[in-house]
């Protein structure tokens, strides 16, 4: 294990503990194979992120009732308008519509179920990394391990829900 960085010294002593300190760090990362635990958290938290959000605009016709969802939209399209051509921000906006008036209810259950599996794949590998780095090893099964990035996810989500309701709970 590399020694601490230390800056006393000026000059070639503190050039050669900086070389062995990223010498340190970086043969480590590849042994515990950061850049692949790297690339599967990627992917499974974007695999994620399109279910996520079929769930979101499907909720939003249950929601109707309670905010402003006609606001929702023109916020989300707005957003997109930015970067996107014309013609996919008025089908999106189409889309978004048809998804509110018609509340259905499908695309809710698989999003929300898609999501949430994609999700809890994303924290599984987290978890495996952060293990891997420290060099435990992990006695859990291989149900407590999915029962535990549930709950880590759903934390994560509460967490998410509560603060957009601080930071724009006046507003909905």
């Amino acid at each position: 294990m590399p020694r601490p960085l230390q800056l006393r010294d000026a000059g070639g002593r503190f050039a050669g503990e900086l070389r062995a300190l990223i010498r340190g760090v970086t043969k480590q990362s590849l042994e515990d194979d950061v850049a692949a635990l790297s690339a599967e958290a990627a992917y499974h938290s974007l695999l994620a992120f399109f279910p996520f959000l079929l769930f979101v605009a499907a909720s939003l016709g249950y929601l109707s009732g309670i905010i402003d969802t006609d606001g929702a939209v023109d916020a989300i399209v707005g957003q997109v308008e930015g970067t996107a051509p014309d013609d996919a921000s008025s089908t999106l906006e189409d889309l978004l519509n048809d998804l509110i008036d018609d509340r259905r209810p499908e695309l809710l259950i698989f999003g929300a179920l898609f999501a949430i599996w994609s999700g809890s794949n994303a924290v599984r590998t987290l978890i495996k990394g952060i293990n891997r780095i420290q060099g435990v090893k992990d006695p859990t099964k291989a149900v407590g391990r999915r029962v535990l990035a549930f709950a880590f996810l759903a934390l994560f989500f509460a967490v998410l829900l509560a603060t957009q309701l601080v930071v724009h709970g006046s507003t909905i």
